[in-house]
């Protein structure tokens, strides 16, 4: 199923929004390029904040959970 729910969706608005503000001159191509990690799925940054099971967990896909994951 290609919608994965709430939890990544808000996930990344949340993280791309704060880059955005970060980088506020940069050109989408040196968004990209100095944010790759935002542009990858598997081993992205999401990886970095939760685990798989919890990114795939029907609740997930209901409400936004927080980060799960000890940084």
């Amino acid at each position: 199923m290609w919608w994965r729910g709430e939890t990544i969706t808000h996930a990344y608005f949340f993280l791309i929004r704060e880059r955005m503000a970060r980088a506020s001159t940069e050109s989408w191509e040196d968004f990209a390029r100095h944010n790759g990690d935002l542009l990858e799925w598997k081993g992205g940054v999401l990886s970095r904040y939760y685990n798989e099971a919890t990114l795939e967990s029907e609740l997930a896909r209901k409400v936004f959970l927080f980060p799960d994951r000890n940084l």
